[in-house]
């Protein structure tokens, strides 16, 4: 049982590199070898409880800090406009929780629904997971039925093809905690 456990926390830590690789490409004008990486030039957007039209009110709405999605017990619907940083605000969720792994143990697992699209309702949660992380499918049920499993979802369309599978995997697993980021 340690070995195993041993072997997921190699697995899960591997992702950061990869992921980091992957950040990078959403920099503009980024190339192999720039001495500064996605997660330095992050800069914490500023994230609202209220929508535009409540922001426009004279009211001062104290700042929503971006690591209470992360630390929180609660889930979390974003919307905002197309090119506004949604994708990079999830990467950088997704590179905290692979980088805090040892210490907080919660494994996060990014969708991005339009990637995700021509699967349609053949699209499996455990075996996704499975495969992104290398173990076998029922390490991954178990995974993502723990309250440690964090799903971040990119591009949410309720009319996608995959909608139906994502929404039935959040109402039989009520412990998961979700980060979803759509357009309006």
């Amino acid at each position: 049982e340690k070995h195993k456990q041993n072997t997921l926390r190699q697995k899960i830590t591997s992702k950061y590199d990869v992921e980091l690789s992957n950040a990078n490409q959403l920099l503009l004008n980024y190339e192999e070898g720039e001495t500064k990486n996605f997660v330095e030039l992050f800069s914490p957007p500023i994230l609202s409880r209220k929508t535009d039209a409540q922001s426009s009110t004279q009211d001062n709405e104290t700042p929503f800090d971006y690591s209470t999605l992360i630390y929180d017990n609660f889930n979390y619907l974003l919307f905002g406009k197309d090119k506004y940083g949604k994708t990079s605000l999830l990467k950088k969720i997704q590179l905290d929780l692979l980088s805090s792994y040892r210490i907080e143990g919660m494994i996060p697992i990014f969708i991005d629904y339009k990637e995700q699209e021509d699967k349609g309702s053949k699209f499996n949660l455990a075996k996704f997971t499975a495969n992104y992380y290398e173990i076998n499918t029922t390490e991954s049920e178990k995974i993502i039925a723990s309250d440690r499993f964090v799903l971040l979802v990119d591009n949410y369309d309720p009319s996608s093809n995959i909608n139906s599978v994502v929404i039935e995997f959040l109402e039989k697993t009520p412990a998961a905690k979700f980060i979803i980021c759509s357009d309006y």
